[in-house]
């Protein structure tokens, strides 16, 4: 019996968390109207049934990588070859220093961009949810018996 009323807890919870709106803040991290940080797998999940938001938020969160890849990648290189060089009595060669700057300068729009891929995803799923809503309406009522009670879910 203790393990029905869990099951019920898990199936009320699960209901009400997906019918939220999610917010997205400037670093790209998603929040749902309680200010609650979600994990990446918790809005992939929830982004699944609309496939092309999915896409968006999936695209967004590859230029984040890819963005950190480059800031850091040349951030270090460059401060590598500036300190190597700086330390040698032989020519300094500024090809790895070139190259480390010229990462740091493209990862500035990358990742600029993710942002903005996350946050049409965020409004693509918000949305899908302000139409679902509109089409049809979730009604649960309380009905009890003789010897039973429960919860009627009506779509």
């Amino acid at each position: 019996m203790k393990n029905n009323y869990i099951l019920l807890a898990f199936l009320l919870t699960s209901l009400f968390s997906f019918s939220q709106t999610l917010t997205v803040n400037g670093s790209g991290n998603v929040f749902d109207a309680d200010g609650n940080k979600w994990t990446v797998k918790e809005v992939e999940d929830i982004l699944y049934t609309n496939p092309k938001a999915l896409a968006l938020y999936t695209e967004g969160r590859e230029k984040k990588t890819w963005g950190n890849v480059f800031l850091y990648g040349g951030l270090g290189l460059t401060t590598t070859s500036l300190l190597y060089y700086s330390t040698q009595d032989v020519n300094a060669e500024y090809a790895p220093t070139i190259v480390g700057a010229i990462m740091l300068l493209v990862a500035i729009p990358v990742k600029i961009g993710h942002t903005k891929k996350v946050n049409k995803a965020i409004d693509l799923y918000n949305d899908s949810l302000d139409s679902k809503a509109a089409s049809t309406a979730i009604k649960v009522t309380l009905t009890a018996g003789q010897n039973q009670i429960g919860f009627k879910y009506s779509f």
